[in-house]
């Protein structure tokens, strides 16, 4: 079984973070996600999960425009607004 090395985040400032994010909020597998914003194939999500190639602003697009609850600036950048949305326990305060 491979290790993954990457530090986890919990408020999503890496693309992978924000794209498997997004693809567990859709209740979806990722092949399925894939179809469901237009892509023929699971390939360019799975370039991005393994950080291999970034979100793309079209790859961030087509997920917004299926899911637009989820913001397209924070599925971008990781940001929303000016700020970085905090940590998991932390108080906005």
């Amino acid at each position: 079984m491979k290790h993954d090395n990457r530090r986890r985040s919990d408020n999503n400032r890496f693309d992978h973070e924000r794209l498997r994010f997004a693809i567990r909020a859709s209740g979806l597998y990722t092949g399925l996600f894939a179809r469901r914003i237009g892509l023929s194939d699971s390939e360019p999500l799975y370039e991005v999960l393994t950080g291999q190639a970034p979100l793309t602003p079209a790859l961030a697009r087509r997920i917004h425009a299926c899911y637009p609850q989820i913001d397209l600036e924070w599925l971008m950048t990781g940001l929303v607004g000016d700020a970085e949305p905090p940590a998991a326990g932390q108080s906005e305060v």
